[in-house]
C-alpha cells in the first residue's frame, strides 16, 4: 500500500509560545510509516521569534521547513506562500494552536477514498465535538458573520467556512490560492468559493474540537471590517468566475 503524500502548512504569526508544541505534536504523529510527509510553517512577518524556531526545527528535523514573509500580510497570505512550496500531493491546512488534534486526519483520508478534492472540518455538523466551548457572545457573533457570508458570497451548503482544518488536493490547491485576494482571515470564504467555481468536490466533516482563548480574531471588534471584506470578495469572486469562463472558451 502506497503511503499518504501529504504536506502539513502551518501559519504562524507571533506563536513562539505555542508552535513548539505543535510541533513536536506533529513530528510525533508522522513517525507513522503510513505517511510520506512534510511540514511547511509558513511565518507572517512575525514581531517574536517563531520564524527563528522554525527554522531550529528544520535544521534538527528535515521534513520541516520554514519560510517567512518580510512583512505581516494575514493568515491567507502566509498560507499561500506555503501552498505554493508545497512538494506532496495533498495539503492539510492546520492552524498552530492545533485547537484540532492531528489524529482527525485519518478520517478524512478514509475520505479521499470516495474521490473528494476538497475536504473540511466543521464544528456545526454532525460527528463534530467540542473539549472547551467558545464564549456564547463569540458564537452569536459567529452566527451573524454566517448569516452574512451566506447572503453576500453563497456557499449555503457549508456550514463552518473558518475551521481551520482542510485537506485539499495539492494542485487544486495551487490554482486556489495563486493570485487570492484576501490576504487576511477570511480567506477561507474566497477560497472555499473558488474551488466551488472551479466544480471541486467538496465534503465537510465534523471535527473535535477546543477552542484557544488567545485567538487573534475578535469578531465583535472586526464585524464592520468582515462585512466590507464579504463584500470585496463578492466582486472578487465575479471576477475569478469571469476568468475561468474565459479561460474555457480559449481551450
Amino acid at each position: 500500500m502506497s503511503r499518504f503524500s501529504l504536506s502539513v502548512v502551518i501559519p504562524a504569526y507571533n506563536e513562539k509560545a505555542r508552535l513548539p508544541k505543535t510541533l513536536d505534536l506533529l513530528l510525533d504523529f508522522f513517525r507513522d510509516p503510513a505517511f510520506d510527509a512534510e511540514i511547511v510553517v509558513a511565518d507572517d512577518g512575525s514581531a517574536d521569534e517563531t520564524f527563528a524556531i522554525a527554522e531550529r526545527y528544520s535544521r534538527d528535523w528535515p521534513m520541516i521547513r520554514a519560510l517567512t514573509l518580510k512583512e505581516h500580510m494575514g493568515k491567507g497570505g502566509a498560507l499561500a506562500l506555503g501552498v505554493q512550496a508545497a512538494r506532496k500531493d495533498w495539503i492539510l491546512l492546520y492552524d498552530a494552536d492545533a485547537a484540532i488534534p492531528i489524529v482527525e486526519l485519518r478520517d478524512f483520508i478514509q475520505a479521499v477514498g470516495s474521490g473528494f478534492e476538497l475536504l473540511i472540518g466543521s464544528r456545526d455538523v454532525r460527528g463534530s465535538s467540542f473539549v472547551v466551548r467558545q464564549h456564547w457572545l463569540r458564537k452569536r457573533l459567529s452566527r451573524v458573520f454566517t448569516l452574512f457570508r451566506k447572503v453576500l458570497v453563497g456557499l449555503e451548503e457549508i456550514q463552518d467556512t473558518q475551521c481551520g482544518f482542510k485537506l485539499i488536493r495539492t494542485a487544486l490547491a495551487k490554482k486556489i490560492f495563486s493570485n487570492l485576494t484576501t490576504v487576511g482571515f477570511l480567506y477561507d470564504v474566497e477560497i472555499l468559493a473558488r474551488a466551488k467555481i472551479l466544480g471541486a468536490s467538496i465534503l465537510e466533516l465534523g471535527v473535535q474540537w477546543e477552542h484557544v482563548p488567545e485567538s487573534k480574531v475578535s469578531v465583535r471588534r472586526e464585524l464592520p471590517h468582515i462585512l466590507r471584506q464579504l463584500w470585496q470578495i463578492r466582486s472578487a469572486l465575479k471576477r475569478f468566475k469571469k476568468e475561468q469562463n474565459a479561460a474555457a472558451s480559449a481551450t
